[in-house]
């Protein structure tokens, strides 16, 4: 049995975390906005975020698709002309139909690692934000949405092929991507509507392969580490962790760790080798966990997560 993440379990388990989002105003482009996706409410720490991006829109300024990376992720900015939010849409995921990095495939297709088919990445970075409860580990406000601008590769919703034997998958995948009616269909093709998940960009100094890891706190380690371990992290490479620093009072620095990129995250296999986890070759991963991060090891409830 494969076991994938479920659209109804997100809701479910984000409620908390969600306000309502009443505030409708008019478009100034119908052409290009950013919506919550279904009955998703806006996550507090996002509606900033996208209110920004919403002006960034309404000032014309485009998604910019980033430079790496093996799926379609793109930048979007606020007026400012400055990265507001990450936006990586689910039918331009790695073997998806509408990658632009020629990594292209069907729906349901196996991605770059087993236990993750294309078309769960999306769903898996938003995971991976609601399981880091009281944002212990520091990843970044995450949801799910709908995004319409001119300038998104088209996508056309009828005689989508998808590849799987898991029917649990194919519903899922049916429920994010069909709409309801023809009528709908041809509405978002013409608009050329997205959907996928928007994280709220993280200003930061660097990549901690930029850096020597003997500069980083034995818990600022360790937070990444429980945070892998929990999700069954399939890709923690030093691309996978920003680094932020802040100045004291006293004048010292502190660098704090910001993980980003949980696509591989929850697979249905335990197929995780030691390359996959870069913080295991850190000298603080020797070292004994704090009662801070024991506290919080301790009070996690894996079965409240699930039901």
């Amino acid at each position: 049995m494969r076991l994938a993440p479920d659209l109804k379990l997100l809701s479910k388990l984000n409620r908390s975390l969600y306000q309502d989002d009443q505030s409708v105003k008019e478009r100034i482009d119908p052409t290009s906005t950013i919506e919550m996706f279904g009955s998703m409410d806006c996550p507090c720490s996002l509606t900033d975020t996208k209110r920004l991006v919403e002006e960034g829109f309404d000032k014309g300024l485009k998604p910019k698709l980033t430079e790496d990376g093996t799926s379609g992720t793109y930048l979007l900015r606020g007026p400012d002309k400055q990265p507001a939010a990450v936006f990586k849409p689910i039918d331009e995921e790695a073997f998806a139909p509408n990658n632009p990095r020629d990594y292209v495939g069907p729906f349901g297709s196996q991605s770059f690692r087993a236990g993750v088919l294309s078309g769960e990445a999306c769903i898996r970075e938003v995971c991976a934000y609601l399981l880091d409860h009281q944002g212990f580990s520091g990843v970044p406000p995450t949801t799910m949405v709908e995004a319409i601008h001119d300038s998104f590769k088209h996508f056309k919703f009828k005689n989508v092929k998808i590849i799987t034997d898991c029917n649990d998958y194919v519903d899922m995948i049916t429920s994010i991507i069909a709409p309801p009616n023809m009528e709908e269909s041809k509405q978002q093709e013409k608009s050329f509507m997205k959907i996928g998940s928007l994280q709220q960009f993280m200003k930061s100094d660097g990549a901690i392969e930029d850096y020597s890891s003997d500069l980083f706190e034995i818990d600022e380690i360790h937070k990444i580490a429980i945070l892998d371990l929990r999700l069954m992290n399939l890709d923690r490479n030093e691309g996978n962790i920003l680094v932020r620093s802040h100045e004291r009072p006293d004048g010292t620095l502190e660098r704090t760790l910001v993980p980003i990129d949980h696509g591989l995250s929850i697979p249905d296999t335990l197929a995780v080798c030691s390359y996959d986890l870069v913080w295991l070759s850190y000298s603080q991963a020797e070292k004994p966990f704090s009662k801070k991060s024991l506290k919080y090891i301790k009070n996690l409830d894996i079965m409240k997560d699930l039901n």
